[in-house]
């Protein structure tokens, strides 16, 4: 799979996601609302490069003639190609000598020591799992994911690159080893973000936290708030149909101790960060939608970690990346009882990080 973010020093111009004057994009009456945005900005699922599914190297900023710099739209000193010979190594490796953790202390220490002046990120964490039920609520219509469920990790991009769509549209680097289940992300982080817009984290983790879901938006009907967290045989088809639909469970249904919502997790949860981020956009940019460099959230199976703050399944590592523009939720919501801890309710804890906005 992929998460790519490459890295230039001249000629950045920050992509805007915004309506215009007319044509397609033009701007609704009233003004653009994140339902507008997921509307007229499609996500693309990113997947791992198997199977022949190889996504599109990330283009460069700079644009330049015949010489000895890159050629706009060319993938940047092909970073990727040494990071899935690297990964691969790693994560072939027995799980128990050589954990999640020490991938990626291993790929930030390999990659920096390569590029000591990029940006970088990079998340290690085990496979999703695949099953029927997950068929009817990812949204994967065909190919070999068409079972996966996102209990483990899950990444988006909104972008189209020369047409491509799906996951080949994603500048995400990402493989995963299917003998010993799991993957690892890699992102390359243009160092130039430093000079653009700030969004303001807190914001964007109050609107992640109230996030509307189908029910607010007309698509599906309400779950019985008194059968929380709704794991009858009776309420699986309206669990089913909220997962399933274009906005996903609402924030404040959203409960981990539901199993089909936690075979669903990295999904649902990062579906509300979309929408947190398209209203924090919004809010501050008139009618732009949100844009990133990198979103992606990932699970635990449990609700604390191991010894030392180690988690045994998920791990992630950065560098060189401002905290104005990098964000991660780990610990931000554990307030109050832990039942009520966004993303975790004391059966597993997901987290999520981001670098914002896009800039590229």
């Amino acid at each position: 799979m992929k998460l790519i973010v490459s890295a230039a020093f001249l000629g950045v111009a920050t992509a805007i996601n915004a309506c215009t004057g007319s044509g397609p994009l033009e701007c609704p009456p009233g003004g653009t609302t994140y339902q507008w945005c997921r509307d007229n900005f499609v996500d693309y699922v990113a997947e791992p490069d198997v199977d022949g599914n190889v996504e599109k190297p990330n283009p460069t900023h700079v644009k330049t003639h015949e010489s000895r710099r890159p050629l706009a739209r060319e993938p940047r000193e092909n970073w990727q190609v040494e990071f899935k010979r690297v990964a691969a190594r790693l994560l072939a490796q027995d799980p128990s000598i050589t954990s999640n953790k020490e991938v990626a202390d291993s790929l930030l220490s390999y990659f920096q020591s390569l590029w000591p002046t990029d940006g970088w990120v990079f998340v290690v964490v085990n496979n999703n799992e695949a099953s029927d039920d997950c068929m009817q609520m990812n949204s994967i219509e065909n190919g070999t994911h068409m079972r996966s469920c996102f209990d483990h990790w899950y990444s988006g991009c909104r972008e189209e690159v020369d047409g491509l769509v799906g996951s080949k549209a994603c500048r995400n680097e990402i493989i995963s080893d299917n003998n010993t289940k799991r993957s690892a992300i890699g992102v390359q982080v243009n160092r130039a973000i430093e000079h653009m817009i700030k969004v303001d984290k807190r914001h964007v983790f109050w609107f992640t936290s109230h996030a509307e879901g189908c029910e607010e938006n007309g698509e599906c009907g309400a779950l019985n708030q008194f059968g929380k967290p709704w794991n009858t045989a009776g309420d699986k088809p309206r669990v089913m149909d909220q997962i399933g639909s274009k906005f996903g469970v609402s924030a404040k249904d959203l409960t981990l101790k539901n199993d089909l919502m936690r075979s669903m997790a990295a999904k649902l949860i990062w579906q509300h960060y979309r929408q947190g981020l398209d209203r924090e956009f919004i809010s501050i940019n008139n009618d732009y939608c949100s844009s990133w460099d990198t979103l992606i959230t990932f699970c635990s199976k449990t609700s604390q970690p191991d010894g030392n703050n180690v988690w045994g399944d998920i791990a992630w590592n950065k560098v060189n990346i401002d905290d104005a523009h990098y964000f991660t939720d780990y610990q931000e919501y554990e307030i109050g009882l832990e039942d009520d801890w966004y993303g975790n309710n004391g059966m597993g804890q997901c987290v999520t990080i981001g670098v914002v906005p896009f800039s590229h």
